[in-house]
């Protein structure tokens, strides 16, 4: 399925946003049982843009994380320690380290 680039990147935006698929569904005026359908297949545009919408933002929470556990933030230190604990786990899971 061949899409126009600027439907991806509103959708990698408004999934950056943490924007509901359903919602997403009606902004880009597509029905919303389709977009689900589409967000199902791995291999699906829809699915890679939502996807690296929602994990760009993550990645700036995750920043804006250690940024202020460094600043001596003991929340944000314990969420920092918490995160880098999950990667290494997953890391060790798939025996990459």
């Amino acid at each position: 399925m061949i899409l126009p680039e600027d439907i991806l990147k509103e959708i990698t935006g408004l999934a950056e946003a943490f924007t509901k698929p359903s919602d997403i569904a009606r902004i880009i005026e597509m029905p919303e049982e389709e977009f689900l359908e589409e967000l199902r297949k791995p291999d699906s545009p829809f699915m890679k843009a939502f996807l690296r919408g929602k994990l760009i933002s993550e990645a700036k929470l995750r920043k804006s994380v250690i940024s202020i556990a460094c600043q001596g933030s003991a929340p944000a230190q314990a969420l920092a320690i918490k995160l880098r604990d999950e990667l290494e786990m997953n890391l060790i899971k798939k025996k990459l380290v």
